[in-house]
């Protein structure tokens, strides 16, 4: 009879464990967190998207699960293997509840309260891990796995049951079973972090269905902004950066013909240009015709609407398409008068589209500043207020490579950093701030004479640092612990080798298009490699597959300035001009982070985000390759 009763206990203990406490406690706010955020109805998904308040209140409750049928026993002295048993039953209870279709959590807050019901000291020591993770990295699934290993160490210390060390074994499998997906998004870069004390804004409808990058729709978009409240409304002007971006632009699917006969002319040009010269085919060149075609057919339009919120201000924009990729830039910047003319009037065209759609102010993007030197050739013509968005771009880097060098453990009053592109209008400011904070500052772009007279003033912001110049960029990156790379040119021009980079350094690619591809990034994993300019900030946007910024709410540092002199009201263009000074670099600094509030968005390139753990084996990988050197030398 008392193995019966021993069953029933058991099965009591599975029920009370499978009570879904996560789903039951926000059923008020009409959400339900299997349908939000992970899917999960632990307390790190509440706390992720309801708040920290619901998030503990799901906490304690689930913990109370396994607290209370293993402390009864405990009161009980039952034999401590059917402790065990009756610990376990709870916890498979969460992660397989009934009342779910046998879905559940991850049962670490139901292990936690296992755990208290038999040793309360180890209990209190995984609270305290996993707060520590919680609260400093941000982790929470990092938090859980810590907890359940440190556990489990300090578990082989006491002097316990048999049944309990079991327990503690079984329990630190179990959370990096149900964990395993978390611990490759860790790797990847990809996992949510929880921010404890601003709870996540549930999405909207409108929020939701803008934020799918549906580029081939505006449904709700008159043609005219709304007026903004003490704010004005911006534009933004973009171009495609790839070829495969055109087809996004086109959703009747009347321009993959012209994309495909440009590809296959492409094709046959690039064959014969792998011949030697003598044999090469006069009547194949370059082909141009067929992309200015599908060019020609989409035009100047809006192609993207979007708005920012802070505090009471609230600012509409829209973003306009300039038809050109950033070959055809290069061409025109390289001396081809008549596609300048086009790409010209196209811009021109852009701006007074936004300005017809109720847009106030002006941002360029990419290659549209760049063609006209930084919005100053735009601001003769006297179109209304711009700007080129170089001071928040350069701001932006500055703060992300001095937060990457912290991450990394280099100190910059002993390093050297590396700007390559260091007398463009980015390049310009980046380096005159970083000057001021790092030892050595090596200045490489082509024109030597430019790096002379542009050496002259870094030296006033920072006397004491050693100041070199080189146009090689192999050169100059390879004794680099930073290397920013704020550059014009594209892929096919830069010829960098991997190996040129030092061991643990970190590399910012600010450039549109990217100068590093995907497979270079793979051939150094002992590198910190991140995009420049990528900040997080309170806006929603309809084109974010175009922008290429990896989220929906990412914006480029130029998009930011943007909508930031927009809010400001800004009447005067601003930030335009090759010549950006640091003082309105770093006016603009202030404005994004410490006005605004506006974060980065950490340490990403190619749409991943490099996380704690990954930057912890990039650093292994760097003291490897050193030693190795070392060996060879």
């Amino acid at each position: 009879m008392i193995y019966f009763e021993w069953v029933l206990i058991v099965i009591f203990s599975y029920l009370l464990g499978s009570i879904p406490f996560g789903v039951l406690i926000t059923r008020h706010t009409g959400k339900d967190p299997r349908k939000i955020g992970s899917g999960n109805i632990g307390a790190a998904n509440i706390i992720r998207n309801f708040g920290w308040k619901l998030g503990f209140l799901v906490l304690f409750f689930d913990a109370l699960k396994g607290l209370v049928p293993v402390a009864v026993a405990q009161c009980l002295n039952f034999n401590p293997w059917f402790i065990l048993c009756i610990g376990i039953s709870a916890v498979l209870g969460h992660c397989f509840s009934p009342f779910l279709k046998f879905k559940g959590g991850k049962g670490v807050a139901t292990s936690l309260g296992v755990v208290v019901g038999i040793n309360w000291v180890l209990a209190l020591i995984g609270i305290f891990t996993w707060l520590l993770i919680l609260i400093t990295i941000r982790y929470s699934s990092l938090g859980s796995l810590t907890a359940a290993i440190v556990v489990l160490f300090l578990s082989t210390k006491l002097e316990l049951n048999l049944a309990y060390h079991i327990f503690y074994i079984l329990l630190a499998i179990f959370v990096l079973f149900t964990h395993r997906k978390n611990i490759i998004r860790l790797f990847k870069g990809e996992e949510t972090k929880i921010d404890m004390f601003k709870p996540k804004k549930l999405a909207t409808g409108l929020e939701r269905k803008d934020v799918k990058g549906e580029l081939e729709e505006l449904a709700n978009f008159s043609g005219k902004l709304n007026n903004p409240v003490n704010s004005k409304n911006w534009a933004f002007l973009i171009h495609p950066l790839e070829l495969e971006d055109l087809e996004m632009l086109d959703p009747t699917g009347k321009i993959k013909g012209k994309i495909d006969n440009y590809k296959n002319a492409l094709a046959k040009w690039q064959i014969e240009q792998s011949k030697p010269e003598h044999e090469r085919d006069p009547k194949i060149g370059q082909p141009r015709t067929h992309i200015f075609a599908a060019l020609n057919f989409i035009g100047a339009k809006i192609i993207g609407e979007g708005y920012c919120i802070f505090k009471k201000k609230i600012s509409y924009g829209v973003f306009v398409l300039v038809p050109y990729l950033p070959e055809q830039f290069v061409d025109a910047l390289n001396g081809n008068k008549k596609l300048a003319e086009k790409i010209k009037q196209s811009i021109i065209d852009a701006i007074k589209i936004a300005r017809d759609a109720n847009a106030q102010y002006a941002g360029l993007g990419v290659f549209t500043s760049i063609f006209t030197k930084a919005g100053y050739d735009l601001e003769k013509l006297r179109l209304g207020p711009l700007t080129s968005g170089n001071a928040a771009t350069g701001a932006s880097i500055y703060k992300g490579v001095l937060d990457a060098c912290k991450k990394m453990g280099i100190n910059p009053n002993k390093s050297t950093v590396c700007v390559v592109g260091a007398t463009g209008s980015v390049g310009r400011p980046v380096t005159l701030m970083l000057a001021r904070r790092f030892k050595r500052i090596i200045i490489c772009a082509k024109d030597i004479k430019k790096l002379e007279d542009f050496r002259s003033e870094i030296q006033k912001e920072n006397p004491k640092a050693d100041i070199f110049i080189e146009n090689d960029v192999n050169e100059a990156i390879k004794n680099a612990n930073a290397v920013i790379f704020a550059v014009s040119a594209t892929k096919r021009e830069m010829k960098i080798n991997p190996e040129s980079f030092k061991p643990g350094a970190i590399c910012c690619d600010a450039s549109r298009p990217l100068v590093l591809s995907e497979d270079f990034i793979e051939k150094r994993q002992d590198v910190l490699f991140m995009e420049g300019a990528i900040i997080k900030g309170p806006w929603v946007i309809s084109c974010p597959k175009l922008l290429r910024m990896g989220g929906d709410n990412l914006g480029f540092g130029c998009l930011v300035e943007t909508i930031v002199r927009a809010l400001e009201s800004e009447e005067k263009s601003q930030g335009y001009g090759v010549k950006v000074t640091v003082e309105e670099a770093e006016k603009c600094f202030n404005l994004l982070f410490k006005k605004y509030k506006f974060q980065l968005a950490g340490y990403r390139i190619y749409n991943r985000q490099y996380s704690l753990p990954h930057i912890l084996l990039i650093k292994l990988n760097a003291t490897i390759r050193s030693f190795n050197h070392k060996q060879k030398s």
